[in-house]
């Protein structure tokens, strides 16, 4: 993960090109689970300090300075009497960098931070507005066939796209519409060849990519004002 805002913050827990197993060491396999988010802020139980969650058994850890405890509430550790945030020496979290309502969590020894932020909004920042998009507007079950709509945030060029499923079939089909899985023709992306990315029928703003070995398949959305360009296999500047 990278430096980010220009610098201004330094790292974040959640961008880019950041060494995190540098930093993360094995944890108490409680902590994490049974619940395990990638990302995910869990106490200690004693509530001396709290993990970055990487794995059901590693994480980054942070412990609170004496006399203080772990609010997941207010952020990182807070006195126990007056119930307000200590910040540790150097901490990210004192400038104040998670935006709309982000709570913010101090991970010293990476010198780095995290920002959890509350529905709809995320991004390093909490910055970012996920568009609205239920399950409703792709269709809703018919039979044996189900839908999911999959939204993006407002610094994409994609709102939105559907996901559909048709369990009458072995193995099952997963196939993907821009709008509505019932009337218009769906798509299937095909992940044979390298390299495992390319373009959707339904946009020009997005593309499809395989993952983990070709058996995860994903419509990727292109940044706002650009689109998909399938000979260089990337997202390009619109109009240009």
């Amino acid at each position: 993960m990278s430096d980010t805002n220009g610098g201004e913050f330094d790292h974040a827990l959640l961008g880019y090109e950041f060494d995190i197993e540098s930093f993360e060491e094995e944890i108490p396999l409680n902590v994490c689970k049974p619940h395990y988010i990638p990302g995910r802020v869990a106490a200690l139980q004693n509530s001396s300090g709290y993990f970055y969650c990487t794995s059901y058994d590693k994480g980054i850890k942070q412990m609170c300075p004496p006399g203080t405890e772990v609010s997941l509430k207010i952020g990182g550790c807070v006195n126990k009497t007056t119930n307000t945030s200590v910040f540790p020496i150097g901490s990210r979290c004192a400038a104040q960098p998670c935006q709309n309502g982000g709570v913010c969590f101090d991970f010293s020894s990476a010198d780095a931070y995290l920002c959890h932020c509350p529905l709809p909004y995320e991004g390093l920042h909490c910055h970012l507005l996920r568009n609205d998009c239920p399950t409703s507007r792709c269709g809703d079950v018919i039979g044996n066939k189900s839908t999911e709509c999959y939204p993006y945030t407002n610094d994409m060029a994609l709102n939105h796209f559907c996901r559909c499923h048709d369990w009458s079939t072995r193995p099952f089909v997963i196939s993907f519409a821009g709008n509505n899985c019932y009337t218009e023709k769906l798509f299937v992306p095909k992940c044979e060849g390298e390299p495992p990315v390319g373009a959707v029928p339904f946009t020009n703003k997005g593309f499809y990519i395989c993952l983990n070995n070709k058996t995860e398949l994903f419509i990727q959305s292109c940044p706002l004002q650009h689109v998909w360009n399938d000979i260089k296999k990337e997202c390009v500047l619109e109009n240009n």
